[in-house]
């Protein structure tokens, strides 16, 4: 299920627990191909999405 996501471009590898060096692969494909979420000209990770979402709840 995860490598379809990424493959599909409807979701991000994770770096920091990703194993699967395949996974890799396929997100490098999704993004050449501008596939899913990589057809926006900026997307954000979800982590970094978080991140800045709680700094600016901490202002």
């Amino acid at each position: 299920m995860n490598a379809q996501m990424v493959e599909l471009g409807m979701a991000w590898v994770y770096r920091r627990f990703a194993k699967d060096s395949v996974l890799f692969e396929l997100e490098r494909q999704a993004q050449a191909d501008k596939r899913g979420l990589w057809a926006d000209s900026d997307p954000v990770a979800p982590w970094e999405y978080r991140h800045n979402k709680r700094a600016q709840a901490a202002l």
